[in-house]
């Protein structure tokens, strides 16, 4: 009775591990060649196994050559397909983690759509995204995932970085190279990658000036980080060389308000008293909404009555009414760029200094700017 008893276990198991085979081939076959695949103790939730089925059946996919195992780091697809005289998968893809806030944005949706497209092409990289709670700028315990990776991308909840941020970013440089998307941050051996603030304020200011503009509305819609100090300072730099006058309006925006709300109200205050500018600089494309909305409002057309600028997210301010004349933040490109910038800090561990990579961006035209150089010439501005 023992015998049969052990004989139909037996049987039961071997159904079992046939059964998950077929189902992790099929998987497999949907993946691409290097392709994290699920975990053991993944795979037996999932299908609802034990683990002596799963071991047993990842045992015949790895002497298939179909999954490789990669000590510390896991299992990885070795074939995209299933067809006979498939050749042996190239090496492994490195995975990097990219942490953005748990928070609905069209920059983080362009940065996610722009790690998906690295995952599916021929990348030597794998992107792997993780959400944290916007509670901390920086987020916490991701130690242990990126011991597993080769570097980590991080897009903070905001520039208002506490000790408690520092010291988090700090442990992370120590473990594996780590690169903060728009914020470089002295002291501390994280590598940046972000917009030229600088450049970005020139070239906008260069924009207005050309179509005849020689007063500007400089719209502060944000806390005021370092990038937006920057944006701040170029477009006052540009102005006192070409005799240009600038109007700061400052929203008074802190970490963890709703800008575009207050934006809104503070826009809405300025074109009720009256202004004399004749084109809007916005150094941020979500908060400029609210000025957007406070010129609808006020029955204030764009650019009939009012030219407006960005520098912004180019997906953002596309789908502003009307769409806006951009400077663009190349969200993507910042990715890309800390990506090659993980290569060259992971090939001098011992020896690398911070680094910082800030991209020379275009201008994105849309018609949001109106060209009063006719009109300027002959009321005698300069």
């Amino acid at each position: 009775m023992a015998d049969n008893g052990e004989k139909r276990m037996s049987n039961t198991m071997l159904n079992k591990a046939e059964t998950l085979y077929e189902q992790l081939r099929t998987e497999i076959g949907k993946r691409k060649n290097g392709e994290r695949f699920y975990s053991v103790r993944g795979i037996m939730k999932r299908y609802t196994v034990s683990q002596s089925v799963v071991d047993r059946t990842l045992l015949l996919l790895r002497n298939e050559g179909l999954l490789t195992t990669t000590p510390g780091s896991g299992m990885f697809v070795c074939a995209s397909g299933l067809e006979e005289g498939m050749q042996e998968a190239e090496t492994v893809r490195q995975e990097v983690l990219l942490l953005v806030p748990r928070w609905p944005s069209t920059d983080i949706d362009t940065l996610t759509a722009r790690a998906e497209a690295i995952n599916t092409g021929d990348s030597k990289w794998h992107i792997r995204i993780e959400a944290f709670d916007y509670v901390n700028t920086i987020p916490r315990n991701f130690d242990g995932a990126l011991r597993r990776a080769a570097g980590m991308i991080i897009r903070s909840a905001s520039g208002n970085f506490q000790q408690a941020d520092l010291n988090a970013l700090s442990h992370y440089c120590s473990i594996k190279p780590t690169i903060v998307l728009g914020h470089p941050l002295e002291g501390l051996k994280t590598g940046c990658a972000g917009l030229d603030s600088y450049f970005a304020s020139g070239l906008a200011m260069h924009h207005l000036m050309k179509h005849g503009h020689r007063r500007i509305g400089l719209l502060v819609s944000e806390p005021h980080t370092r990038g937006i100090r920057e944006r701040v300072r170029g477009v006052h730099g540009f102005a006192k060389l070409l005799g240009m006058q600038v109007d700061v309006i400052d929203c008074c925006v802190v970490s963890g308000e709703v800008a575009m709300t207050k934006t809104y109200k503070r826009f809405l205050d300025v074109l009720q008293e009256g202004f004399r500018f004749t084109a809007l600089l916005g150094v941020s494309g979500e908060s400029i909404q609210g000025a957007v909305n406070a010129c609808h409002n006020y029955k204030l057309r764009i650019p009939e009555d009012l030219s407006v600028v960005a520098i912004s997210g180019e997906n953002l301010t596309a789908i502003s009414s009307p769409p806006l004349d951009t400077v663009a933040a190349d969200v993507g490109g910042q990715l890309d760029a800390a990506l090659l910038m993980i290569d060259r800090i992971a090939a001098n561990r011992e020896n690398h200094a911070p680094e910082e990579v800030f991209l020379q961006t275009e201008l994105i035209k849309r018609g949001s700017v109106l060209d009063i150089t006719n009109a300027t010439t002959s009321s005698g501005e300069k």
